[in-house]
């Protein structure tokens, strides 16, 4: 079952400052949260999930591409 993180939650689990998050929104960087309320969103932990194994496959590459 799929379930909805606030984003207190993925702050939690990105380990990443609200700024930052809204930074990286701003340039496409990040899953566009879906509105569940007139000043609430939220996003699904699959989107979540599939954004944090993007990030470290590209490190994967980075450090490769180094070495």
């Amino acid at each position: 079952m799929t379930k909805i993180l606030t984003l207190r939650e993925v702050l939690d689990i990105t380990k990443v400052s609200r700024s930052t998050l809204y930074q990286m929104l701003d340039r496409d960087e990040f899953p566009r949260p879906m509105k569940l309320g007139e000043r609430k969103n939220g996003w699904t932990d699959a989107q979540i999930e599939e954004w944090i194994a993007q990030r470290a496959k590209a490190a994967q590459i980075e450090t490769s591409a180094k070495a």
